[in-house]
């Protein structure tokens, strides 16, 4: 069972990569959690103008995009990355 779900989660992220008209925009805007979209300003998959279109969307999302880098920001730029999630979760968890 367990397996069938990652494979339709698999399944349904790829539509959404290789056909932006899947993208589930009606679905995005009824996130009220909070939550943090971090990129590279260089990122081959995902442009700029999109992060910023999803974080429009979502009431409550951040948005953190690193100048001068890529898809692979978490290696590259380590502990820029490590400190906005580290700022991200206190706030979401503001006493630990």
């Amino acid at each position: 069972m367990e397996r069938n779900i990652g494979k339709k989660l698999l399944v349904d992220i790829s539509r959404m990569w290789f056909d932006p008209e899947c993208f589930p925009y009606g679905k995005i805007q009824i996130i009220l959690k909070l939550v943090l979209i971090i990129l590279g300003d260089r990122d081959e998959g995902i442009s700029v103008e999109h992060a910023v279109e999803m974080y429009k969307m979502i009431p409550n999302a951040q948005l953190a995009i690193f100048p001068n880098t890529g898809h692979s920001l978490s290696r590259n730029k380590y502990k820029e990355f490590s400190q906005s999630i580290m700022n991200f979760w206190k706030q979401e968890n503001p006493t630990r």
